[in-house]
């Protein structure tokens, strides 16, 4: 009998490590996550892939050189592989345009720098699709900012969804919100898509908008012969479509 209480004592004591040991690794886990992730954790939804969008515009025309000169820094700066052969030229008329396309282990990335000589004006645009989740897509608008000679404006959206299709996803698109303890300005429902915008100040993101009261939005949308309730969340607005 005191053999049983004995194991018994020590089978208590392994549970109870074990569970520490559980909520320890669960509590590291979540601490080391954006709250974008967080947020999708919180209604149950699949994280599918985050993006990123930037531009930016130089009041100054260039020639092939200088062009191709802006496009290596950036590719540099953002520490992605460089492949010459990956470069495409295009030239109409007073328009030239170099653009990068690449593929690189779940992170699609297209770069464009273009020139228009006759305006001398030069535009920068980037889009960053990455399905590779142990990537932080935010290290790449921060490595955007090594080229001070630029402006970068820089949009980000996170895709996630859900192998059903929700009967009130609304409802979810509110424990979002909640979640990133954000206060909503503005919403908007139509037919199958659902959207609200307002600001979170768990986000370290500049506000736009009229009294710059907007950096969050987050929508739904169901697609019935699918199944599914996709979910995204996009920083300051959401760009692309959905």
């Amino acid at each position: 009998m005191r053999k049983i209480i004995i194991y018994l004592a020590v089978f208590t004591v392994l549970c109870f490590a074990s569970s520490l040991g559980i909520d320890y690794a669960i509590g590291r886990y979540i601490s080391n996550q954006s709250p974008y992730y967080i947020c999708f954790a919180s209604i149950g939804a699949e994280v599918l892939e985050s993006r990123m969008d930037s531009w930016a515009t130089l009041d100054q025309g260039k020639d092939d050189e200088q062009l191709n000169r802006d496009l290596m820094e950036i590719i540099h700066n953002l520490d992605l592989p460089v492949n010459p052969e990956k470069i495409q030229r295009e030239d109409s008329g007073t328009v030239v345009a170099l653009a990068y396309e690449l593929d690189d282990q779940g992170m699609y990335i297209n770069l464009t720098c273009e020139t228009d000589q006759e305006s001398e004006i030069t535009n920068y645009m980037l889009t960053i699709i990455n399905s590779d989740l142990d990537r932080d897509i935010h290290t790449y608008g921060n490595r955007l900012k090594k080229n001070r000679k630029l402006k970068w404006n820089i949009a980000f959206k996170y895709t996630g969804c859900i192998g059903e299709s929700v009967a009130s996803p609304e409802k979810l698109v509110k424990v979002m919100l909640q979640n990133l303890d954000a206060k909503e300005y503005d919403r908007y429902h139509e037919g199958v898509v659902f959207s609200v915008a307002g600001y979170s100040p768990l986000l370290e993101r500049p506000a736009i908008g009229k009294g710059d009261k907007y950096n969050v939005q987050i929508a739904s949308r169901q697609v019935k012969q699918e199944g599914k309730t996709y979910f995204y969340i996009g920083s300051p607005l959401i760009l692309s479509e959905y």
